[in-house]
């Protein structure tokens, strides 16, 4: 299930509303009637969960940094506009979450004038 929110998003999407307005309509009985009513509200509620869940954790996933990093000099690095810091004369690209420079040695990084 997790491998087709993180493909497709949507995929579902129409059940997980039909499943969440089932679970959402039988609410009010479920609370009335505690747990000896639970009848068929409680697997559309699970389902509803389950895809909420997953969809949240795909678009997590996918939600692009709001700004770029503070830390670092701006420029290039074959022909991509990278952030990256210089370490005993090598420059390293700055992640941008963490703020942290990452992976191997920029090769050609000039910085932007």
């Amino acid at each position: 299930m997790f491998t087709s929110a993180a493909l497709n998003p949507f995929d579902g999407y129409p059940q997980m509303v039909s499943a969440a307005t089932k679970g959402l309509v039988k609410l009010p009985a479920l609370v009335a009637g505690g747990a000896t009513r639970l009848g068929k509200s409680v697997p559309h509620l699970i389902t509803a969960e389950e895809k909420m869940r997953c969809y949240l954790m795909a678009a997590a996933g996918q939600a692009a940094p709001s700004r770029p990093p503070a830390a670092g000099v701006a420029g290039t690095s074959q022909g991509i506009d990278v952030h990256a810091t210089g370490n005993n004369g090598r420059w390293y690209a700055i992640d941008p979450r963490s703020g942290r420079p990452f992976g191997t040695p920029l090769s050609g990084f000039q910085q932007v004038r």
